[in-house]
């Protein structure tokens, strides 16, 4: 994306950010605090380089559209704070979710980054995401038995590096950080050394295995969504759609790892009791799918209570357990959960007009990212997964869902790559 004279000269705050952005990259795994400090800081730069963010949306009026739409949704987070019965915890959940009510700050710093710049940091990601996915597979294979109880049971392989993200959360990172490095080895090929590209094809192809290995449906779903539809606009933007007849090739993929993990095979045999115990009204204890499935029910009914107001963003959780009584519900009290639907969730904190905001705000992500595929990518698999997943309902899928759905905005190659021959 070009805008004319914008000046993009680094200073030195901008170089901070940098060092930020690939300490976030490893805090992802490693520490909620070290999360919280480098994406401040990031923020903070942002933030005091508010005179270059005029010059951004001004360039280009898709942004300045999608700018205006966040704050929209910043003005309905504070006023669902303000109107909480409980606003200590709608103090937690305001602030948690900043970051990404805060996410056009950050494209003045992604503006600002070299392409060798975007490039180390994707490495540090791919890197963190292959440690943590490795170590807890290898601990899946050093217990399979055991493991493949659990899958059997609707239980998660959970995630044994750092703190443990979870299982689900980590699907999606594990997911965007696949398409990052295939987005390295296709695009940056001939650029590369040697050792550089390979290194990104090991940790690649490792990571692609894990994300099958681990299971967690979210993320693959979200994997190969992405990959058809970024595929699909690739073939129609470069005149290709005689291509279309090959996409079907792309299922061969995923049914090719299936018959080549249990783990993997598991999960699809529990999917199809889930899929049963939905379609026939059976307990959905202890059912995955089916639990989803009834706290959307609930979440639904506790929408048309209050559809244009919401509940307020202290209050859901309550109001939440107050609706599974007052249904009737057959869950057990542990497996009440929250909607898990970012756009349900949205709707019970500030209203459908939230949630209606927060889906133009895809839309316009995927609009601007229409003609860079990693980009749409990733806007793909994080669309996908907000249907099955609250992701800016924790921590680590807030922080990267805000780093990562605009970072490929900016991205130009430059011709002066550290990395580079």
């Amino acid at each position: 994306m070009q805008f004319g004279t914008f000046d993009t000269k680094q200073g030195f705050p901008v170089q901070i950010a940098f060092l930020l952005s690939c300490l976030l990259m490893a805090a992802f795994f490693v520490s909620p605090a070290l999360m919280s400090i480098a994406m401040s800081g990031i923020l903070l730069v942002g933030i005091f380089s508010y005179r270059s963010f005029t010059a951004i949306i001004k360039a280009d009026v898709v942004l300045k559209r999608l700018s205006l739409l966040f704050v929209v949704l910043l003005l309905f987070h504070i006023a669902a704070w303000l109107l909480s019965d409980n606003m200590q915890e709608g103090q937690r959940k305001f602030f948690l979710k900043l970051p990404f009510l805060l996410s056009p700050v950050l494209w003045v710093v992604f503006a600002r980054f070299t392409q060798t710049q975007r490039n180390l940091i994707l490495f540090c990601y791919i890197f963190f995401v292959y440690l943590a996915g490795t170590i807890s597979t290898l601990v899946y294979f050093m217990n399979q038995e055991y493991f493949d109880a659990l899958i059997r049971s609707a239980k998660p392989i959970p995630i044994f590096f750092g703190y443990g993200v979870y299982h689900i959360q980590f699907s999606v990172l594990n997911a965007i950080a696949c398409l990052s490095g295939l987005y390295l080895l296709i695009s940056l090929k001939s650029n590369l050394q040697k050792p550089v590209y390979y290194a990104v094809l090991i940790f690649t192809v490792i990571n692609i295995a894990n994300l099958h290995i681990l299971s967690a449906r979210t993320g693959l779903l979200g994997f190969y969504a992405g990959l058809f539809v970024s595929a699909l606009v690739y073939m129609k933007n470069q005149g290709k759609m005689k291509y279309l007849k090959f996409l079907p090739l792309l299922l061969l993929l995923p049914v090719g790892v299936y018959f080549l993990s249990n783990s993997l095979q598991n999960r699809m045999a529990d999917s199809m009791e889930d899929l049963d115990t939905i379609i026939h009204s059976k307990d959905a204890n202890d059912k995955s799918v089916a639990m989803r499935v009834e706290a959307w029910k609930n979440g639904i009914a506790l929408l048309a209570e209050h559809p244009f107001t919401g509940i307020g963003l202290g209050d859901v959780d309550a109001e939440m357990q107050r609706k599974y009584v007052e249904r009737h519900t057959t869950l057990i009290e542990q497996n009440r959960k929250n909607p898990h639907n970012q756009f349900l969730e949205t709707s019970l904190h500030t209203g459908v007009f939230g949630a209606i905001v927060l889906f133009l705000i895809f839309v316009l992500y995927a609009w601007v990212q229409r003609k860079n595929y990693a980009g749409l990518w990733v806007v793909v698999i994080l669309f996908v997964s907000v249907f099955f997943e609250s992701l800016l309902e924790r921590q680590v899928s807030i922080m990267a869902m805000s780093f990562f759905i605009g970072f490929w905005i900016f991205n130009e190659e430059d011709t002066e790559l550290n990395l580079s021959k």
